[in-house]
């Protein structure tokens, strides 16, 4: 699928693509965060939108990328073995 070969550019064609095949196109692996991510009764309809509406996926990507970037990481890296 376009979205796993062109993995560096963004489009909303994961969300077309899991609509199409019901999540059953055997060239991919779909997790079962996939499935709960088109069956949760609040995110459905953010699923939906971005099938059909890509601007809106940029929109509110755009907006949460911006957010997790300006508020950093907390991330503990004492604790970090290898």
């Amino acid at each position: 699928m376009l979205w796993l070969l062109l993995g560096q550019f963004y489009s909303c064609s994961y969300y077309v693509d899991y609509l199409q095949n019901k999540g059953q196109d055997e060239s991919l692996i779909w997790f079962a965060t996939d499935h709960a991510l088109v069956t949760d009764p609040e995110f459905k309809k953010h699923f939906a939108l971005y099938a059909l509406d890509q601007s809106a996926f940029f929109r509110d990507f755009s907006a949460s990328f911006k957010k997790l970037s300006e508020l950093g990481s907390k991330f503990n890296y004492e604790n970090l073995t290898l």
